[in-house]
């Protein structure tokens, strides 16, 4: 105990300018430092108070709050005096994610470490909690068509500078949304504010009328931009142009009061995740299993005085004490599939929860058959795996007209209307082929490599995002060339089918690398190899994603040169996301895994009996 009373005592001789909440020093057991990157917006102002209002409810716990006043050097220097305190768990919103990335990881060795709003290179960190940034810009694509219908009109964009992440991110998705669904909104290079704050947006406009000129609606990236920009059409008397902001839905500056006031027409939220991180942090301490690797915020329109919901409404209906869980799973492709319905089954009797289960032997028919099955019977939650991103939208209506609740699993649908289902639970996918683009990377440098891609099953978000997140690094590196993609399914014969038939048909010595997009294609592709009379691992890499136990004993024979973890051990977390949905909680978008990577190195005979799958 003398361990958290010293430093606290202390933090009032040598550090007086921190906000310091310290009661019952006696009963304290965790101290929490929390590094702000600045406290000049109202979303951060937002954002410590919530820290603090959840903070205050546990009498055991102490928190220290530092503002970086957005530079990165004081950020590292609070950082610095948090750990010499003795802190037990770091909260941080990183002011440059770029040069923080290191500074995390070196922590993350320590003590754990939740990262706010924006999410640095890698997973050296315990939990990142935060919006999905580009699913903001998709949303405010979406707000501004319910504002100005089908027959659009010309909107001014004002952002912040897009070399900060989450402007970028933000622009991203609106005008990718707007091209793709909503081609009638047309958008120009956005105005960019620096500083981004509400007086620079008003003078900004105030000086440079001209820039309204034809211009049928306004969206900002902030509430705080949002503000300046109302006030300067009060002022030139052109409030016929209405606003859609972004940003939290309380405050002084937030979405709910700035459109109750009717300051501005809508605006899209962006929770802070406060909260979120003060109970995350205190299941992180206790060391409780299920703690999830990301949770990724939802994101809705507000209009009116309350969320726009969408038609209707997802809240559960009245039930009994016993929960059913409707749960349509893909098939049994592969041997992570086995892995992940068996996950899902024992957690079911752990959490006592009545699991009717179905599998769609990858026959998406079959699957909407049983999803109007489950709303039949009138079951409490629906857990779908979609077998493909499109075609779901009608009968997940249909679930939510019977208020039936949908969560997803592994598995994304393709739909603008987010309110279809509660939460995705599962991997990030695009990270996933980052990693392995990077590990090529790593090991060929300027020399470059010709590389055979083995994509999944077409249409399935694996597929699509894993090919993206490694396109994502791939392209634009000049001596780095994708000789050809194929559709293996996920399945050991698709795998060796298309590597036998490329082997066959071209000189062997034209692949040195193939990027399979789970452990049972590239277990066939092992298989396809060896008849060429070819050593799989030395004369061509191997590189997969799953981690099974098959992959990673080839892994450890040299027969493969690189995993990428993707656990289908999703059960826990599955059925934590029912309960907390049952007892009315508010569900993330999304929650991702933990994940891991793999070398010969770093697997060993105990680790591959420890494996589960």
């Amino acid at each position: 105990m003398l361990r958290k009373a010293l430093p606290l005592l202390l933090l009032f001789l040598l550090f007086p300018l921190l906000s310091c909440r310290v009661s019952h020093l006696e009963k304290i057991e965790f101290l929490i430092g929390v590094s702000n990157s600045s406290m000049l917006e109202e979303w951060r102002i937002q954002l410590n108070r919530e820290l603090k209002e959840e903070a205050d409810r546990y009498p055991f716990l102490s928190v220290i709050f530092t503002d970086a006043a957005s530079s990165t050097e004081k950020q590292m220097e609070d950082i610095d005096k948090l750990m010499g305190f003795g802190i037990d768990l770091l909260i941080i919103s990183p002011c440059d994610v770029e040069r923080m990335t290191p500074v995390i990881s070196g922590i993350y060795g320590t003590i754990p470490v939740i990262i706010l709003d924006r999410v640095v290179d890698g997973y050296d960190y315990t939990l990142f909690i935060g919006p999905d940034n580009e699913n903001i810009g998709r949303l405010g694509a979406l707000a501004l068509h319910r504002l100005l219908g089908a027959e659009g009109g010309r909107v001014l964009e004002i952002s912040g500078p897009l070399d900060q992440l989450s402007s970028r991110s933000r622009s991203r998705g609106l005008h990718r949304e707007a091209e793709s669904r909503y081609p009638a909104i047309r958008l120009g290079e956005p105005l960019i504010v620096t500083p981004q704050n509400r007086d620079r947006a008003e003078d900004l406009l105030l000086e440079n009328p001209g820039l309204l000129d034809d211009i049928d609606a306004i969206y900002t990236h902030t509430d705080g931009l949002a503000l300046g920009v109302s006030r300067a059409l009060v002022a030139l008397g052109r409030r016929d142009i209405p606003i859609v902001g972004t940003d939290s839905p309380s405050g002084e500056s937030g979405s709910g009061d700035l459109v109750a006031q009717g300051l501005i027409h809508s605006s899209v939220e962006s929770s802070t995740g406060g909260r979120e991180a003060v109970r995350f942090a205190l299941d992180i301490l206790n060391r409780r299993t299920g703690v999830p690797k990301q949770v990724i915020l939802r994101s809705r329109i507000v209009s009116g005085e309350s969320r726009d919901l969408g038609e209707g409404t997802l809240l559960p209906r009245e039930r009994g004490s016993g929960i059913t869980l409707g749960y349509a799973q893909v098939g049994t492709e592969s041997q992570w599939r086995v892995s992940n319905t068996k996950s899902i089954i024992q957690a079911a009797k752990e959490f006592d929860i009545d699991l009717i289960y179905r599998d769609a032997d990858q026959n998406q028919e079959a699957q909407i058959a049983h999803l109007r099955e489950f709303i039949r019977r009138r079951v409490d939650v629906i857990l779908l795996s979609p077998i493909v991103e499109e075609g779901y939208e009608e009968v997940l209506r249909e679930a939510r007209e019977a208020a039936i609740p949908v969560l997803l699993s592994d598995r994304k649908i393709n739909s603008p209307d987010e309110e279809l289902y509660m939460t995705f639970i599962g991997g990030d996918f695009r990270e996933e082929g980052r990693r392995a683009a990077r590990w090529i990377l790593r090991q060929y440098g300027d020399k470059g490599a010709r590389i055979l891609e083995l994509w999944g099953t077409s249409g399935a978000t694996p597929t699509v995002e894993r090919h993206e997140g490694f396109a994502e690094i791939i392209d634009g590196e000049g001596p780095y060339r994708i000789l050809f993609s194929g559709t293996g399914d996920f399945t050991r014969e698709g795998g060796y089918a298309i590597v036998a038939d490329y082997l066959q048909s071209h000189v062997p010595s034209g692949v040195e690398v193939i990027f399979a997009h789970n452990d049972d294609m590239i277990l066939g592709a092992i298989d396809a190899i060896r008849e060429r009379g070819l050593k799989p691992g030395e004369d061509i890499k191997l590189i997969s994603v799953d981690g099974t136990r098959a992959a990673l004993s080839a892994l450890r024979k040299g027969e493969m040169n690189f995993v990428v973890e993707c656990t289908p051990l999703l059960g826990d977390q599955v059925m934590k996301a029912v309960m907390d949905l049952m007892q009315g909680k508010d569900l993330p978008m999304r929650i991702v895994t933990d994940e891991r990577t793999f070398t010969a190195e770093q697997v060993d005979d105990s680790l591959i009996r420890r494996r589960s799958y």
